[in-house]
Order: structure tokens, then sequence, then C-alpha cells
């Protein structure tokens, strides 16, 4: 990606500013930030405030297991309550591969090392078809958090879906396209 192929923070702010949980969770991570280029730590983020604001069960973190990204697995840190009922499936500890087919692993792998690489607040919509056969219109956003030596290894998450829309079975369920995903750069966000 160059810099041709972000959106304008203003379009990621207003995507964002229409689902109260994702604005309120970008709006804890942005307290985080101490410069317009800096990731914020993992430990500088305030769970205090996540929980208190309900999100905790819609969290997810994804870590690189090394360095340089190219040649990192990512893994499930955490994953939030709402997401593992959802899935009926609780994928902490594991990696992309053990929990996604190949082309949606390798998708989200591409993801979260942009995510991770160029510092980018990424929001995505889109049907998310959970165990129980529900779709649902799923509205995500991830953003960056470095380790305690400031290395960007992390990519957070928080998920906020609408209402079921119909039930697909899983070989009709859509896959993610790029047309779904708004990505800017952290340094043109607003503190």
């Amino acid at each position: 990606m160059d810099n041709s192929d972000f959106s304008k923070p203003e379009t990621f702010i207003e995507a964002i500013g229409q689902h109260e949980r994702l604005l309120t969770f970008y709006e804890i991570w942005a307290g985080a930030r101490t410069a317009p280029n800096l990731v914020p730590r993992k430990s500088d983020l305030d769970v205090v405030a996540l929980g208190m604001a309900g999100l905790m069960p819609s969290l997810w973190v994804v870590e690189a297991t090394a360095w340089p990204l190219a040649e990192s697995t990512f893994r499930y840190r955490l994953v939030g309550e709402d997401i593992v009922q959802g899935f009926k499936n609780n994928p902490t500890r594991a990696t992309l591969a053990e929990v996604h087919d190949a082309e949606l692993s390798t998708f989200l792998h591409r993801r979260y090392r942009l995510i991770m690489e160029q510092a980018l607040a990424e929001y995505r919509s889109g049907r998310i078809l959970q165990a129980d056969k529900k779709t649902f219109i799923g509205h995500r956003v991830l953003l960056p958090l470095a380790d305690d030596d400031s290395k960007c290894v992390f990519t957070i998450g928080c998920m906020q879906m609408d209402e079921t829309i119909h039930h697909l079975t899983a070989s009709k369920r859509p896959k993610v396209s790029a047309n779904d995903i708004i990505a800017t750069p952290i340094d043109h966000l607003p503190l």
C-alpha cells in the first residue's frame, strides 16, 4: 500500500462514528497515544476504561510471533467472550492458520501485517457467519499496539454486530474484499 491506497482520516472517523461501541473503543485507544506518530504501548491502554465501557467481550488481540513481520505468524492473544460465544470456539493462543481456512488466514495475515508495519487504523464492515449459521453485519475497528520496547507487534480489534440478516451456509459465506476496508495511517488521525 502506498499513500494513494489510504482513506482520508475523516472517512475513517465518519465510519466508526456511526457505531457508538467502535467510537468509544477508538477514543480509549487514542487516549493512550502521546504523539500523532506514536503507536500506543499495550501496557498504556486503559483496560479499566475498556471494561467500564463494556467493550472487553467484543475485543481481540493478535500478536506477531517474530520480527520482521514478513517472517512472522500471528497468534490470537485474547478473544472476548462475545466472539467466543458467537463462533463456539475460543481461538486464544491459536495461530491464524489453526483457526481459519487458507484463504482467510492469508488475507488476515496480510491485513494484520499492514496494520502493524504501517501503523494503520482500519475499519471493516461485512457479513459474519457465526457457528449457529446466523449471519450478521459486522463492523470492526483494528488498531496497532506496541510492546514495551515500542515495537509494533500487536493489533487490537473491537467488533460490533448488527441484527441477523439471514441464514447462509459456510460454503456461501461472503468473502471480505478490499472495498469493505477503510484504512488510514494513525499519524493522520487526531489525538
